[in-house]
């Protein structure tokens, strides 16, 4: 996908063979096995508001995973391993969750439609801490506009009036798979962290716990295929949408 989730031509979409380097908040891709310098931009995306999971629908190749930038392109890649890509998938994800700026409010103008929230590049100078309390915060945002737009769908509708209801819907129900990926990575970056302070002879249960919470960051166990078509409530929506 281009910019703001157009589909590309199909000329353009097509696999190509790149080394991959993860700096700060910027993912240089470069054709040599060679560390590229800070200064080659031709091939890099930022991660900044970026979401990195699983490609489940993706059949063709093994061990392939969505990259989606904050304008909404999307990037497939596909790792040497199982465990390859799931490190990328974590390392991605684990830098976007803590080093994304707050979001800006959306431009204001004389267009009605929906405008999404402007995405700033910059690193945010919030504390870990306070950051997870803004990435729970906006998690929780997003679900009660989930659940309002769901409740406000229309259903006697222009086809227009329909397509922007689908496109906000779209991004309350991509914010609230964002922040909440977010939300776990941190906790279970801040539990690896207090697992190393533990001192030798400690109950290695805690270990089991890690590991669990490690999956649980994994965005292939949430699957956004599925649509509850009720308004039985707010557990049956999400039960129906996110198998946690």
């Amino acid at each position: 996908m281009s910019s703001e989730g157009k589909k590309t031509s199909a000329w353009k979409r097509k696999w190509m063979p790149f080394f991959a380097t993860l700096k700060g908040m910027i993912l240089f891709l470069h054709k040599s096995d060679e560390v590229t310098s800070p200064e080659n931009t031709r091939h890099c995306l930022g991660v900044h508001h970026s979401l990195a999971s699983r490609a489940t629908d993706y059949i063709k190749r093994p061990f392939v995973f969505r990259f989606v930038t904050s304008d909404w392109r999307e990037f497939l890649f596909q790792g040497k391993n199982l465990r390859d890509m799931n490190d990328w998938i974590e390392a991605i994800n684990l830098v976007a969750a803590t080093y994304s700026s707050p979001p800006l409010p959306a431009p204001v103008g004389s267009c009605k439609r929906f405008q999404r929230p402007v995405m700033p590049f910059s690193r945010t100078q919030l504390p870990l801490t306070k950051q997870l309390e803004h990435h729970e915060k906006k998690s929780k945002e997003a679900e009660e506009q989930l659940i309002e737009s769901l409740r406000s769908k229309p259903t006697s509708a222009t086809g227009r009036e329909l397509e922007e209801w689908q496109e906000k819907h779209e991004f309350f129900e991509y914010e609230y798979k964002r922040y909440k990926m977010y939300v776990n990575v941190l906790r279970a970056s801040k539990l690896e962290s207090k697992l190393r302070d533990k001192p030798r002879g400690a109950d290695r249960s805690v270990d089991s716990i890690m590991l669990q919470m490690k999956r649980s960051c994994s965005l292939g166990d949430l699957d956004l295929s599925s649509r509850y078509k009720g308004r039985n409530g707010r557990e049956s929506y999400f039960l129906a949408i996110y198998k946690e």
